[in-house]
């Protein structure tokens, strides 16, 4: 099934749904009273934000550097039944994670019967100077989720993604050409209360991969995952589990390259409503490859996440991961990606809201990478520093301004850049 396909049938359900609740619950005129598309309105949300960013470094290269500045157009719709204000958390994926999806979910606190979301934003990039890099992204995503009388829940996700990736994480230390890439993720997930304790979970997820570059054909993958989760309910909002993962790792080219990754975890997961919620797992992976003579790889793999609120103007939100990735070298079949992020947000007045944010990341490539006669397995580390501040002028308008900070530390010198950005940005929603 395409993307658009499965979205215009959450599209579907969700005016249906609307309809059925109108006709049962008519306004004093006794006719639909519309509010699915007023302002603010339970069902249909618009945005639209318009940034400004200065970069002293848009290509991310180690010399020759290049300034510019880019205005950032992004609109959006969003829609959702049961109706509410606030948008669905996004669906993290990326190109080089094997089965696509970057951090598992914590879980959901619904218990209503039918849940229904559609989104769709695209993002307009233009540079002042560089108009060659002027792009376009596409971003969207579907979920359905039925739960059922006995314990037994249903669900659909689908996601596209047209975008590109970073520039200067590319194969070359100085290109002005960008990697572009369409990807799309379609998740069947289902789940059974077997007793008030006992919670078993199942998955299967279809990612592909294709990037439009030639120089970069020999990425193009289709990843497909098979995944059971066994949860015991220590507390009212805290459950304990076990869970294992299966994922079959096909490239389009380069077959010797085709295997499997098995996942096998332990962790705790929690849901504290309006203060706290998290998952901690972690346990080992197997990496094997179909074509004989490759070597069987363990490793050590591990998620964290932790959204806390000290108080209702004030919270954290951290991440941390150790897994596989899929190579973006052609001279490497995996790396190992470690990855820690941190955000802290603090609402100094009604209206003004201040942001600090840190991360990190290290990517460890196991095969030898040669430029200018050295050869060596390639490791690169990434810093990253944000702080911000918001102001909301009304419920529906914010403008806000944002530093970044980032600093590439790689042992192939080429690769490593530091890079300054300033961002200028309005957004208002319906």
């Amino acid at each position: 099934m395409k993307t658009f396909d499965f979205i215009a049938i959450i599209l579907a359900v969700i005016f249906f749904h609307y309809l059925s609740v109108s006709a049962a619950e008519p306004d004093s005129t006794g006719t639909i009273s519309g509010q699915m598309f007023k302002r603010g309105g339970e069902y249909y949300h618009a945005f639209l934000s318009v940034a400004e960013l200065y970069s002293d470094n848009i290509y991310n290269t180690h010399t020759d550097k290049e300034s510019d500045s880019i205005t950032r157009i992004t609109p959006g719709l969003w829609v959702m039944v049961p109706g509410g204000k606030e948008r669905l958390p996004e669906t993290a994926t990326a190109s080089v994670t094997p089965g696509g999806v970057v951090l598992g979910s914590m879980g959901s606190e619904s218990f209503r019967r039918l849940k229904a979301y559609a989104f769709y934003s695209p993002e307009f990039e233009i540079f002042a100077n560089n108009t060659d890099q002027n792009t376009q992204s596409h971003h969207a995503e579907g979920s359905l989720e039925y739960h059922l009388v006995g314990g037994l829940s249903l669900g659909i996700l689908e996601q596209y993604r047209n975008s590109h990736d970073a520039r200067g994480s590319g194969i070359t230390s100085i290109t002005t050409e960008l990697d572009k890439y369409m990807t799309n993720l379609l998740r069947l997930f289902a789940s059974y209360d077997v007793s008030s304790r006992i919670r078993m979970e199942v998955n299967y997820a279809d990612f592909y991969v294709d990037y439009d570059a030639d120089r970069n054909a020999f990425r193009n993958r289709n990843d497909t995952t098979l995944s059971g989760a066994f949860f015991y309910r220590l507390f009212s909002k805290t459950s304990v589990f076990g869970e294992y993962e299966y994922l079959k790792i096909q490239y389009d080219q380069d077959n010797d390259l085709d295997g499997d990754e098995k996942h096998i975890f332990g962790g705790v997961r929690w849901r504290a409503t309006g203060k706290s919620g998290g998952m901690i797992k972690g346990g080992w992976g197997i990496k094997s490859y179909d074509q004989a003579g490759f070597d069987q790889e363990k490793t050590l793999i591990f998620q964290a996440q932790v959204d806390h609120h000290f108080t209702n103007k004030t919270g954290v939100v951290m991440s941390a991961s150790r897994r596989t990735n899929e190579s973006n070298l052609s001279t490497s079949n995996y790396s190992i990606a470690e990855n820690m992020r941190i955000a802290y947000f603090q609402k100094i007045r009604d209206k003004i809201t201040a942001t600090l944010g840190a991360a990190y990341t290290r990517d460890s490539y196991n095969e030898d990478f040669r430029i200018d006669n050295i050869s060596r397995a390639r490791e690169d580390e990434l810093y990253d520093i944000t702080a911000g501040l918001s102001y909301a002028f009304r419920k529906w308008l914010t403008a806000g301004m944002e530093y970044r900070y980032s600093q590439r530390d790689s042992n192939f010198s080429a690769f490593s850049y530091t890079t300054n950005e300033i961002l200028f940005k309005l957004s208002g929603s319906l």
